[in-house]
């Protein structure tokens, strides 16, 4: 039985404490919330798995995480983005993902805070993609959220502009 809410719990806890040096998040902390993304990341790719992410917790914990270190932490935001793709796609996961306030706000945060990182806008709006294809709850949650809509234009011209731009 895999419990990721643990997992997630204890990667919000370990920057959120102050290290010895009084920094809010210390390197080790920010390498042990890296792997342990990873390591979640990894679980989510087993579909035998999704129960237990769907009954864990870890769309609250993915949302505090990505809340907490997405701004300041491109590879745990990265890998939680990459996670929360993979749970996007389990009807269970994705059902609580389109109703949930915290994990719309976080990726769109994602996408405000990263937009050069490609990797990370592709897969935080294929996530939003997915939990607004079938949801009027998701649809109406996210273009309530100030600077969303803005923010998904944002990019799309930005990346268009990235395309048509001569080389």
């Amino acid at each position: 039985d895999c419990r990721p809410i643990v997992y997630g719990r204890w990667i919000v806890d370990a920057g959120s404490r102050p290290d010895s040096r009084g920094s809010r998040v210390s390197t080790g902390a920010a390498q042990a919330a890296v792997q342990a993304s990873g390591l979640l990341r990894n679980l989510a790719m087993t579909s035998a798995n999704m129960p237990n992410f769907a009954d864990g917790g870890i769309v609250d914990a993915s949302a505090d995480v990505l809340s907490q270190w997405g701004p300041t932490h491109s590879e745990v935001a990265f890998n939680v983005v990459r996670l929360v793709a993979k749970l996007s796609l389990s009807t269970p996961c994705s059902g609580q993902m389109a109703t949930h306030d915290g994990i719309l706000r976080a990726l769109v945060q994602v996408l405000s805070t990263r937009p050069d990182e490609r990797a990370v806008v592709v897969r935080a709006a294929f996530v939003l993609g997915n939990l607004t294809t079938d949801s009027t709850e998701a649809r109406a949650k996210l273009g309530a959220i100030p600077g969303a809509v803005n923010t998904v234009v944002s990019l799309l011209v930005k990346y268009l502009e990235e395309t048509s731009a001569p080389r």
